[in-house]
C-alpha cells in the first residue's frame, strides 16, 4: 500500500497512483492511497500527483514537502521518499 500526503502548514493536495511505464500515464485515477500487490523481484512505478489548495506554495526546500511512503500489507513500512514542492515558476539556483 502507498500513501501520499503534503506536510503540515502546506497548502497542496496530493493523491498518488501507479504509472503504466508503456504509456507514461496513470492506471486509475490517482487517490490518496493506492494498493497493489508486488512479488518479489518485480518492479513497480508509482506518482505523487499535487496541486495547490489555493495559495502559492514558496520555494522552500527544508519545509514545504510532501511525502510517499510504501507499506506491506502488515503495514511495515517499506520505503517512503520526500521532495520539495513549490508553485514558484523560477528555476532552482545551479
Amino acid at each position: 500500500m502507498g500513501r501520499a500526503e503534503g506536510f503540515a502548514d502546506v497548502p497542496v493536495g496530493v493523491a498518488l497512483c501507479e504509472i503504466d511505464p508503456a504509456k507514461a500515464d496513470c492506471v486509475a485515477k490517482p487517490t490518496s492511497e493506492v494498493r497493489a500487490h508486488i512479488s518479489t523481484g518485480e518492479s513497480r512505478t508509482f506518482a505523487v500527483v499535487a496541486g495547490s489548495l489555493g495559495g502559492a506554495i514558496p520555494l522552500q526546500i527544508a519545509t514545504a514537502r510532501v511525502m510517499a511512503a510504501f507499506f506491506d500489507e502488515n503495514n511495515v513500512l517499506r520505503g517512503s521518499d520526500r521532495v520539495a514542492i513549490t508553485t514558484d515558476p523560477e528555476p532552482l539556483p545551479h
